[in-house]
Parts: structure tokens; C-alpha cells; sequence
């Protein structure tokens, strides 16, 4: 089992803990004790499905998740090694620090977190409602520069979602790499594995054709997106071939919220069906939306 425990940067881990310290969810962090934070909490479990929310109104529930497709046994053994090494390798102001890990006397493994004290952004949204273009603009372009990041390490995150996007004050930060991937430099490799969430799974992740990992992070970053600004998903995650049809005939915008047309531009971009069309991460990072400071 892997137990993630947050704490601030004032309460950095001591180096050399005792392997039997942890317990019960909580960790000697220089003579602090820090409970385990619902923002980053996790188990090696990966629970077998994630809260999502439906088109239109913003809320949680239960919800099918591709994660449901992965064993516990499978995430253990292939999944939780791999996000153990790629988390130790990722060094980025817009992805949450791991500080330590430690390894319990009964096989438990404490993965001590940097603390993201304002939740993720699914709960800034559902709380506040939709965000003004510019601040969902800062909180995005953070975003891009994390995702940019991973991709040019050869690392594709592969569940993003706004409840993956934590925030420390006016910053956003990445966490969660449970499904993250090292992707092969040397040839261009196509997953055929179905993980993720739903609601931001990109179409041919959703009928399991052989896809670029990096092209779906970019469908996922575009309901993330719409989720900031409209405080809804883009599409009906509750019927999938009816998603499926709605994801091939686009997206649409709430008139009233007067999103720009720089910015619906790119939310067509990033929501486009066809993974070839699709645009990178270094093409996104150049959208006129990204680089206009109003």
C-alpha cells in the first residue's frame, strides 16, 4: 500500500526516519505531525472509480472511470513502480514536490507531498462557479508549462482533470502521476491502455484505438479548460456513445459567460476530435489566447 501524506514547505521530512515511523496515515515530519490531506491522499488501491460531474451543472458523483479497467493487483505490480520512478525524476514549480519516501516495517510506502493549501481547482470551481477569463487564463498557462515540461522529459500524465490541478495561492500544480507514462525517445510508441477519467478521456482513448499519450493530455487540458471558465463539462460523460457523438460534433459555449473568440479558438483546438489535427503542447504554448496579456 502507498500512503501520501502533504505537508508545507516549513515541514520538510527528516532524512533517515526509522522505517516503522509512519502509521496510521500520519508521519513524524520534523516533529510535526501531519495527517494525511484529502487533497493528495491516495493507496495503492487507486480506488476502482473516480468522483466525475455531468454535463451542465457542476457537482460530484460516483462515475464510470477507466481506471475501473486496471486490477488493484495490475496498478500495484505496473502502475505504482512506474509513478515512483517518475515522480522522483520530475523537478517543476508547477508539479507538486515529492519530499520523501518512506517504507514502513509492513510494506507500506509514505510518499511525503509538498501541501497545496487551496484544494484543486474542481472544488475552487464548484464552490465559486466559473472562473473570469483571466484568472483561468494564469491557472492554464501554468497548466501548459507543467504539461510542456513532462512531454519534453518524455513523460505523458495521462489523467489530467481539475481535481489533479492543485492550488497554492495563485499558483497551479500538478500531482497525481498514478497513470503517467515514459514515453520511448527514440521511436513513436501508441498506447492501446484505457486509463484516465471519463469525463476528460479523449475520443480514441474512449474506443480504444491505438493513440499518442501526449495528444490525449491535450484533449484532457481542453475540459479542464472548459471546466474553469463554464463551470461545466463539455460533454455528457454519463452515456458514452452519446459523448462520443458529441465529441465529433464539437463544442459549444454558454453564450452569457462572453468567453473571447481568441479563447474559444482554443478550446476548439484542444477539444479536437481527430488526435492528428490535434495540436502539441510547444503549438498550444504559441496560441495568441497564451501569449496576450489581457
Amino acid at each position: 500500500m502507498c500512503i501520501i501524506v502533504s505537508c508545507s514547505a516549513r515541514a520538510r521530512p527528516q532524512r533517515g526516519a526509522g522505517p516503522g515511523a509512519p502509521a496510521h496515515g500520519q508521519v513524524d515530519v520534523d516533529g510535526h505531525v501531519q495527517q494525511r490531506q484529502a487533497v493528495a491522499a491516495g493507496a495503492a488501491s487507486k480506488r476502482p472509480a473516480e468522483s466525475g460531474v455531468r454535463q451542465g451543472a457542476l457537482r460530484r458523483r460516483p462515475a464510470p472511470s477507466c481506471r475501473g479497467r486496471i486490477s488493484p493487483r495490475e496498478f500495484i505490480q505496473r502502475f505504482l513502480p512506474r509513478e515512483l520512478q517518475i515522480v522522483r525524476t520530475l523537478d517543476h514549480k508547477n508539479i507538486i514536490q515529492v519530499y520523501e519516501m518512506l517504507e514502513s516495517a509492513d510494506g507500506k510506502i509514505y510518499l511525503v507531498m509538498e501541501l497545496a493549501e487551496g484544494g484543486d481547482v474542481f472544488d475552487c470551481v464548484l464552490n465559486g462557479g466559473p472562473l473570469p477569463e483571466s484568472r483561468a487564463k494564469a491557472l492554464f498557462r501554468q497548466m501548459v508549462e507543467a504539461i510542456r515540461y513532462c512531454h519534453g522529459c518524455g513523460v505523458a500524465h495521462r489523467d489530467l482533470k481539475c481535481e489533479n490541478a492543485l492550488l497554492q495561492g495563485f499558483n497551479l500544480k500538478l500531482t497525481d502521476f498514478g497513470f503517467a507514462k515514459v514515453l520511448p525517445k527514440s521511436r513513436r510508441e501508441l498506447s492501446q491502455t484505457f486509463c484516465g477519467s471519463t469525463a476528460y478521456a479523449a475520443p480514441e482513448v474512449l474506443q480504444g484505438i491505438p493513440h499518442d499519450s501526449r495528444k490525449g493530455d491535450i484533449w484532457s487540458m481542453g475540459v479542464v479548460l472548459h471546466v474553469m471558465l463554464c463551470a461545466s463539462l463539455p460533454f455528457d460523460d454519463t452515456d458514452i456513445p452519446k459523448m462520443l457523438w458529441q465529441q465529433q460534433k464539437g463544442v459549444s459555449f454558454p453564450t452569457h459567460l462572453g468567453i473571447s473568440a481568441e479563447c474559444q479558438d482554443l478550446l476548439k483546438r484542444l477539444l479536437e476530435p481527430d488526435m492528428i489535427l490535434r495540436p502539441s503542447i510547444e503549438e498550444v504554448s504559441w496560441h495568441p489566447w497564451l501569449a496576450s496579456t489581457s
